[in-house]
């Protein structure tokens, strides 16, 4: 980790909300030269050194509010993180954070799944005023019992629901019935790898207006 730390760039990637061209948050992303983020995220666990690398990246956040960045900024957090030694190290360093002014993106990559623990321990993230978004949403382990349980307020809809939206009825309706729980769940839905114009209207005329992808903008280089 440490040789390829030199290799490492932060990026950051907006939400945007369509009705007004306003981003609703940042997602700050880390990147590694020659190296894909999969490949990279599953060494930091193998190396017991992905709890570690959130820190690092929510104290990137803190000092980018330091120097007036962006009002709001999201970091993903692995479940992993959030049990035993990992969460006693990473809760001080979002209890530094200001409230209402980050997003914890709860991911999927993970193979702990989400048990009572890791639960207990979003909630309290939650009660120290941080936003909480159920990120990749529609796969792996994000169910509803999770939503019912953790009431994040975002969802983010993984990429695999809106790639073939252009293609017709069927995955239109795929998308239109995933989304119908969040509105049940009084949830705001977040569409991810909005990538063409067809991709953004379609959605825009179901009335879903939080999109991120390329269209809007590809990730860039954060400001040291």
């Amino acid at each position: 980790y440490m040789m390829r730390w030199r290799r490492i760039s932060f990026e950051e990637e907006p939400i945007i909300n369509t009705e007004d061209n306003s981003v609703l948050y940042y997602e700050l992303l880390s990147r590694v030269r020659s190296v894909g983020v999969l490949d990279f995220i599953n060494a930091m666990r193998r190396s017991n050194l992905l709890t570690f690398h959130t820190i690092l990246m929510i104290e990137a956040v803190r000092v980018a509010k330091s120097n007036n960045s962006h009002d709001k900024y999201g970091v993903n957090i692995c479940p992993s993180t959030l049990v035993g030694a990992n969460f006693e190290k990473l809760k001080p360093h979002l209890a530094a954070m200001e409230a209402n002014e980050f997003v914890a993106e709860i991911t999927e990559y993970s193979n702990i799944g989400y048990g009572g623990e890791v639960i207990d321990n979003i909630k309290a993230i939650k009660k120290l005023g941080i936003t909480i978004a159920l990120d990749d949403f529609g796969t792996g382990n994000n169910n509803i019992e999770i939503i019912s349980a953790i009431s994040p307020t975002y969802l983010k809809l993984d990429r695999c629901f809106v790639k073939d939206i252009e293609s017709g009825e069927y995955h239109q309706g795929v998308l239109l019935n995933i989304s119908e729980i969040g509105r049940l769940s009084n949830m705001t839905m977040i569409y991810e790898g909005v990538e063409t114009r067809r991709q953004q209207y379609i959605l825009c005329q179901l009335g879903y207006k939080l999109h991120q992808g390329y269209l809007y903008s590809r990730p860039q280089r954060a400001t040291e």
